[in-house]
């Protein structure tokens, strides 16, 4: 009867919005989640973990970014992001009036970051001919390029092979050295909590999520990434985050073509 069709659908959205609300609840709850000790992350613990965060392809939100650096530095602003898999990326910092004051454009690590005030466009390559250790003393502008860049990083999934579960009794297989990062799981084995990204050169970065909320798909997704580098500790929340909708590439087409241009590396890379 429709009557119980309208009945269940009811009864469906309600029981996703309590679910939501759950886990709100348990991202926002004040606390730190609790890690689980890494010898007790087993096969079968990641993978029922990990496999509720959703597989990020697009990813268009507003949200704020906060930063801490090292050297004193501290910024706090808005933000719009759009991203697409693999290496498609734009960032833009916004005013109290929402105008754009900045704007990073990243395709494969290559990066143009705008100022609109001073008309100017800062571009450079990621990485190209940098010995390991030779960037450590990074302002704000640098650090923030280094986690866009590898924005990937921060939602990628444990690959397959770390989620086998022929031998679930051997501890310790979350953090093969082949892997270079290490996943992290809530004290009750029922949540991703984070993880240690390890990268070549030998820095880390501590990523812990919270404030997960449900996609249309019935996985979850942190709206609030808290991020310890070495030069800085970041806060990246999201509003209202869209997932996996197509997006044409053009958005990332760099046209401040009326803007100067200036070429840089982390060593002269000096903005007020």
């Amino acid at each position: 009867m429709r009557w119980k069709k309208d009945f269940s659908a009811v009864n469906y959205r309600l029981i996703s919005l309590l679910a939501i609300l759950v886990l709100g609840i348990y991202g926002c709850a004040g606390h730190p989640v609790k890690i689980m000790p890494e010898e007790h992350v087993r096969p079968d613990v990641l993978a029922a973990a990990w496999d509720k965060l959703v597989d990020v392809e697009t990813l268009v939100a507003r949200g704020v970014i906060k930063l801490e650096a090292r050297d004193g530095q501290k910024n706090s602003q808005r933000i719009r992001f759009t991203a697409k898999t693999p290496d498609l990326l734009k960032v833009q910092w916004l005013t109290p009036w929402y105008t754009v004051a900045w704007q990073l454009l990243i395709v494969d690590r290559e990066f143009w970051l705008s100022d609109s005030k001073g008309q100017i466009t800062y571009h450079g390559d990621l990485g190209m001919g940098m010995p390991a250790g030779s960037c450590d003393q990074h302002n704000k502008w640098w650090t923030y390029i280094e986690l866009m860049a590898s924005w990937m990083e921060l939602f990628a999934k444990p690959p397959l092979m770390l989620m086998k579960t022929e031998n679930v009794t051997d501890p310790g297989l979350a953090d093969l050295p082949v892997t270079h990062t290490q996943y992290l799981v809530a004290e009750d084995g029922t949540m991703p909590a984070g993880k240690i990204i390890r990268f070549a050169d030998g820095t880390e970065w501590h990523v812990s999520y919270e404030n997960f909320i449900i996609t249309e798909e019935g996985r979850i997704f942190p709206q609030r990434l808290e991020i310890l580098c070495p030069a800085a500790k970041l806060d990246l929340r999201f509003e209202s985050p869209r997932l996996n909708n197509k997006l044409k590439e053009r958005i990332f087409t760099y046209l401040q073509k009326n803007f100067r241009l200036k070429e840089v590396d982390c060593h002269n890379f000096l903005i007020p």
